[in-house]
């Protein structure tokens, strides 16, 4: 354990754990009570359906991981996460994220709880998604167009055609080829 600089009421002590390289540092489906910071290090989010692996995120330096423990009122982890990189972390428990909650304005809690039942909604959507291809190509085009519209410049726009609009779908082609032949 670490400690750290007294806030004047009482010090704040946090735990660090280490990961090295390959392990795993959360499993899906085991019981959800703590988030982790990565002080140091890279890890991959995956999702296991069907025998099959899907990377959803890599995530690094100053980034959270396994924070729907602290949100959702669900105890199973919906995701695993891989150290991708030796990792130096910093448990954050449900309790002390709970006890910080508490002290916060009733605006910021009601709009916290109006959040993260918003984001346990749609992972749980994305997740049950995420294995349909078709869906997945959905998603890919809206990104698509999304990004699209967002491009003022003409010369910009057509480079996004070229190197972006056409190789996704050339992808999708094939990956509707694929499954048409499967």
């Amino acid at each position: 354990m670490t400690k750290q600089k007294s806030n004047g009421t009482h010090t704040v002590i946090l735990e660090r754990c280490f990961a090295p390289k390959g392990s795993v540092i959360i499993k899906q489906g085991d019981s959800a009570n703590c988030a982790y910071l990565i002080q140091s290090g890279k890890v991959s989010i995956y999702r296991e359906s069907n025998g099959n692996i899907v990377e959803l995120a890599e995530l690094g330096t100053g980034q959270i991981i396994g924070e729907m423990a602290l949100l959702a009122k669900e105890d199973i982890r919906s995701a695993g996460v891989k150290a991708l990189e030796d990792c130096n972390l910093i448990l954050i428990t449900r309790q002390t994220f709970l006890e910080k909650l508490s002290r916060t304005d009733a605006t910021i809690k009601a709009i916290m709880t109006m959040l993260s039942q918003r984001l346990v909604s749609l992972n749980h959507e994305f997740a049950d998604e995420r294995g349909s291809t078709e869906e997945l190509a959905k998603a890919a085009e809206n990104i698509c167009k999304n990004a699209m519209s967002k491009i003022k410049d003409p010369k910009k726009e057509k480079e996004f055609q070229k190197n972006v609009k056409a190789k996704l779908d050339s992808f999708l082609k094939s990956l509707k080829a694929f499954e048409e032949n499967s």
